[in-house]
């Protein structure tokens, strides 16, 4: 961006639930200009806490702001798809929430229509811009891990349980997006199952495992009705393995643990463990920057729409399972 051109200015869709956030990490970073949302009460509260920003209900309204750059949308998945097309068709360009739409047949059109509208897409796939994950692609791009044979990723809390999409499509997103980044590719196949204590066919728990090929394999555990959280992803190579815990105060640890044969026999090998250090910063923050990276210097997002749009394959192929089991 030259001298010249103004700085870009974003607005936020949606300032409620994970929309908070948005609100929070927007005004830090100095780029909360203006903001839509439904709630009185919430519109209230932001123009008390940040009178600079300029307060709107109606969307429209907002989208006609010919000086907003880029849109941050944080509206309920059900809402995503008509949204950022409007977003789009505004000439604005859109990071959208995980996931992408609550269909692939409606996140294709948004891909097409961004395409068509010349705009930047991008999905809020989270991880990607956290640090020790971060750090993790550079490791496994050095061959610290050799080479990757198996993932395991555990997303479980107590709540929030939703009534408008299952526990699949609320946690899973994530780890599918990360699945498919560390493997370079879509899962040649998928097993799934699912059980809905709460409410009728909308699962509270589910255990996918997904094959890629070269025989590697993952599987992602997910659950709402679980005692306590849980969000763990591990890696293991054939050199060593690595566990990201975002709920330990030392997020990445790398294992020098492997198998020796001897005598014919397979021994495991403990050599011990590390705590990698990684650089400060906030995902969020991380993420929204990118964005913004990405709309002044006219290049693709790490997860834009097109890598939304396999996840939701993804997504799909394991409701498939979901609904017929």
């Amino acid at each position: 961006m030259s001298p010249s051109e103004q700085p870009t200015r974003l607005a936020l869709i949606g300032a409620g639930a994970w929309g908070k956030n948005y609100v929070r990490t927007l005004a830090t970073m100095g780029r909360f200009y203006a903001v839509c949302e439904l709630n009185p009460e919430l519109r209230e509260a932001i123009k008390r806490d940040h009178p600079d920003t300029l307060c709107f209900a109606d969307l429209q309204e907002l989208l006609a702001l010919p000086e907003v750059n880029g849109i941050c949308v944080a509206t309920p998945a059900a809402t995503h798809k008509k949204i950022a097309e409007e977003c789009l068709k505004a000439g604005k360009d859109v990071l959208v929430e995980k996931p992408l739409s609550l269909s692939s047949d409606d996140g294709r059109r948004l891909v097409e229509y961004a395409q068509q509208q010349g705009r930047l897409l991008m999905v809020g796939h989270l991880l990607h811009y956290h640090p020790a994950i971060q750090t993790l692609k550079k490791l496994v791009a050095d061959g610290e891990l050799g080479e990757l044979r198996y993932i395991a990723a555990h997303r479980l809390n107590f709540g929030k349980i939703r009534t408008e999409e299952n526990v699949l499509w609320s946690f899973a997103p994530h780890d599918i997006s990360l699945l498919l980044s560390f493997f370079g590719g879509s899962p040649t196949s998928i097993n799934i199952s699912g059980a809905a204590f709460v409410q009728d066919a909308i699962p509270d728990i589910t255990t996918a495992s997904f094959e890629f090929d070269a025989g590697r394999k993952a599987h992602i555990f997910t659950s709402w009705l679980h005692p306590y959280k849980e969000q763990k992803f591990v890696l293991i190579g054939d050199k060593k393995m690595a566990v990201f815990d975002d709920q330990a105060e030392e997020k990445l640890t790398l294992y020098d643990n492997t198998v020796l044969w001897e005598g014919g026999s397979p021994i495991a090998q403990k050599n011990g463990q590390r705590t990698v250090e990684l650089e400060p910063g906030e995902p969020l923050r991380n993420q929204i920057q990118h964005f913004i990276d990405c709309i002044e210097n006219h290049t693709q997002p790490i997860t834009d729409g097109a890598e939304g749009l396999r996840v939701l394959e993804v997504l799909e192929s394991c409701q498939k399972q979901l609904t017929t089991s």
